[in-house]
């Protein structure tokens, strides 16, 4: 707990998947959604464990909702490949099991460039112009295939956060389409 702030770290274990740089963390301010309100936490596999996490907050009356955060690998090896699609499959599985009352917002550090959707409504906005590569190609697919709108392609083309002393960045922040307005 750093006032008025909580923090969750969803630390790294080595494996074929993770190395060090790894390791995922929440803050969210306690005034706006209590400690007490948590209702179930998610990890990823244990070959994965440090690529990301989720936190469900409900609230009866009030909220639903699920920070998901996912830090996806930056290069092109096999082994980070296999590591992206399994990331991305474990987001599906994720999403789906949630009540359609609840609101999952992914935070991710995709390591992706994207194109423009040609989907509608749009997954990814025509303003975001980017050389497709590889992770931009797989996950704007998921983001199509789970009906989900990376808000900040949309709204502003550009990373919304960066690290103060890192390289770190999210980069997109996706949520169902239905729940854009």
């Amino acid at each position: 707990h750093i006032d008025p702030y909580s923090v969750l770290h969803f630390p790294w274990k080595a494996t074929e998947y993770v190395n060090k740089s790894c390791g995922c963390a929440l803050a969210w301010q306690t005034s706006f959604l209590s400690v007490k309100s948590i209702c179930d936490f998610w990890l990823p596999p244990s070959q994965l464990q440090g690529r990301g996490g989720a936190v469900r907050f409900k609230k009866r009356g009030l909220y639903d909702i699920t920070p998901i955060v996912l830090y996806f690998p930056a290069g092109q090896s096999r082994t980070e490949r296999a590591a992206y699609i399994e990331l991305l499959d474990g987001s599906t599985e994720l999403v789906r099991h949630f009540p359609a009352r609840t609101l999952p917002i992914l935070l991710l550090d995709g390591n992706a460039h994207m194109q423009a959707s040609t989907t509608v409504p749009l997954a990814v906005g025509r303003t975001y112009h980017r050389q497709e590569n590889w992770s931009g190609q797989h996950l704007r697919h998921w983001l199509e295939r789970n009906d989900f709108s990376a808000l900040n392609t949309i709204i502003t083309p550009q990373p919304t956060w960066h690290g103060a002393r890192s390289k770190s960045q999210i980069d997109f922040i996706a949520i169902p389409i239905h729940q854009r307005g």
